[in-house]
């Protein structure tokens, strides 16, 4: 039994040219470049050849639009040529320019500028000659250029000029040349490059023009310290100000400060030496002591 109106016109007839107006206004802002839904089977098979979507983009397997505003969802790849704002879910992987907000994918997310959140089943990447703004979760690799926010990763986290936290089952890295201000926390070692902070590793920390806290079971190294150094092993350091401590020997070049371990050893000392031997190449008084040293 069929449902008719006036003239006998019955809802079978209605639904397809329904459907006809449907697509006949998406080709009308297609033609601009532009259209509020982009459906995709394959990057060849799909309503729009990569258009500007305003609105929901879905792939069965893949989508594959010029940019995207809004939702891009897909089993497979979400492929955009140019930017992303908005929320992107994919089975597997999802490949942007520039992009904001949300980025949750089963394998990788990459993106040129970022800011927002980008979670990941393996990694996370964002351009290193683009800026990074937000948090990267990833189970084995989170990689940014200039960032500020946090980076968690099962395995490395690596960044250019960084700002923030980075916390990484095996290492963090910030690159050596750039900048680095906050807290690397990680099972093995910390990298930075200029940097002021903190950094704990259950192995090494290697710092350029360090400053603030470097604590590890083996021991750290710094091109210059300002701060502390605390070892299991050893801690060495250029020119130093502040505290050095370990369970075996601090060496540093110019010392400011304290060294506490079973062997101290230094170019020049204004400060104190502690330990079973204490060694300063040009000191003032003795340049080998046992138990106690100092100089000025």
């Amino acid at each position: 039994m069929k449902t008719c109106f006036a003239g006998n016109v019955s809802i079978d007839r209605i639904i397809p040219c329904l459907f006809l107006i449907l697509i006949c206004a998406s080709n009308t802002l297609a033609e601009g470049r532009r259209t509020p839904l982009q459906l995709s089977i394959t990057p060849s098979i799909c309503l729009f050849k990569k258009p500007a979507v305003i609105g929901l983009d879905l792939g069965i397997p893949v989508t594959n639009s010029g940019s995207a505003y809004g939702i891009q969802c897909s089993a497979g790849f979400n492929k955009t040529q140019g930017n992303s704002y908005g929320v992107q879910f994919a089975g597997l992987k999802t490949k942007t320019g520039d992009a904001g907000l949300i980025q949750v994918s089963g394998l990788a997310n990459e993106a040129g500028g970022f800011t927002g959140i980008q979670l990941a089943g393996f990694g996370n990447s964002s351009a290193a000659n683009k800026k990074f703004r937000g948090i990267q979760a990833g189970s084995f690799l989170n990689e940014a250029g200039d960032s500020f926010g946090i980076q968690f990763s099962g395995l490395v986290n690596k960044a250019g000029n960084f700002r923030g936290i980075q916390v990484a089952g095996f290492g963090n890295e910030s690159a050596m040349g750039k900048k680095f201000r906050g807290i690397q926390l990680s099972s093995l070692i910390n990298e930075a490059g200029d940097s002021f902070g903190i950094q704990v590793s259950g192995l090494t920390n290697i710092a350029g023009d360090f400053r603030g806290i470097q604590l590890a079971i083996l021991g750290s190294a710094a091109n210059n310290l300002r701060g502390i150094q605390l070892g299991g092993v050893g801690n060495k350091a250029g020119d130093s100000l502040g505290l050095q401590i370990s369970g075996l020997a601090n060496v540093g070049k110019n010392c400011r400060g304290i060294q506490i371990g079973a062997f101290n050893i230094c170019q020049t000392l204004k400060g104190i030496q502690i330990g079973v031997l204490n060694v300063v190449k040009k000191g003032k008084l003795l340049p080998v002591m046992a138990g106690f040293n100092m100089s000025w």
